[in-house]
């Protein structure tokens, strides 16, 4: 709760505290992925990036960590390997739902002004991926 409340370091204390009460549970793949949005938050881009790593150690297919990995690498002008995140969300997601990460997009950053440049990551990677697909 507290990263959707715009208290990344408070969010980031608990999830730590939680992976580290159980470090093997199967579910910390959402702990991981919920540090990175923390990070992301706080404006800590390459701790964001290892914290979707990790998630997506545990669970590869996860599509929100690949979003939100995809557009730190396309924010990070690493257009290749965003592409290629990517191309996962949308194979795991064969719905194409662009307004649906919007919506998840804004709901976890509706806050912060880092919504809005979120949100065009997100249609730039969209609209680049149109080709591909």
């Amino acid at each position: 709760a507290c990263v959707f409340l715009d208290r990344p370091d408070e969010a980031l204390r608990h999830l730590e505290a939680d992976i580290a009460a159980s470090p093997g549970a199967p579910d910390n793949y959402a702990n991981f992925n919920y540090q990175g949005c923390a990070h992301v938050l706080a404006g800590r881009w390459n701790e964001a990036v290892v914290a979707f790593d990790r998630s997506l150690e545990l669970f590869p297919s996860f599509d929100s960590a690949l979003m939100f990995k995809a557009m730190l690498c396309r924010r990070d002008d690493r257009v290749a390997e965003a592409q290629q995140l990517w191309s996962r969300v949308r194979q795991a997601e064969q719905s194409g739902a662009l307004a649906m990460w919007e919506r998840v997009i804004s709901r976890a950053f509706g806050r912060s002004q880092l919504r809005e440049e979120l949100i065009a990551l997100l249609r730039s990677l969209w609209s680049e991926s149109e080709s591909v697909l």
